[in-house]
């Protein structure tokens, strides 16, 4: 993956919530910034930090505390040739901080979890 530059240091550590938010609204939140643009952008990986587990989708539908794909502490996925714009996140309890980076797709890449 080609990585993009984030708005600044604070865009590369998300926080999740109880309220099911999209992946570009918890980057300009974190960043502060409210510009960061996800346009051409199809890669991402992701780090849980702490102890909450959170759910994700990947293709606009929206998790619940009790749907969406469960990633706990230290879980990692890097996202490959993903529509960004699409990926839902949402805590099950309190909030998440989740460490990220995004990017650029190389040819051929896939997506990856590992746990």
């Amino acid at each position: 993956m080609i990585y993009h530059k984030l708005t600044n240091a604070n865009a590369s550590l998300i926080t999740a919530t109880t309220t099911a938010s999209s992946l570009k609204d918890l980057i300009d939140a974190a960043a502060a910034t409210g510009d960061f643009n996800i346009d051409g952008l199809d890669g991402a990986d992701l780090l849980i930090e702490t102890a909450q587990t959170v759910r994700i989708l990947f293709d606009g539908t929206t998790p619940t505390t009790a749907k969406g794909i469960l990633m706990a502490q230290n879980n990692k996925l890097m996202l490959r040739n993903t529509d960004l714009s699409k990926v839902r996140i949402i805590t099950t309890a309190a909030t998440c901080a989740i460490g990220i980076q995004v990017g650029k797709s190389s040819p051929g890449e896939t997506t990856v979890w590992s746990v």
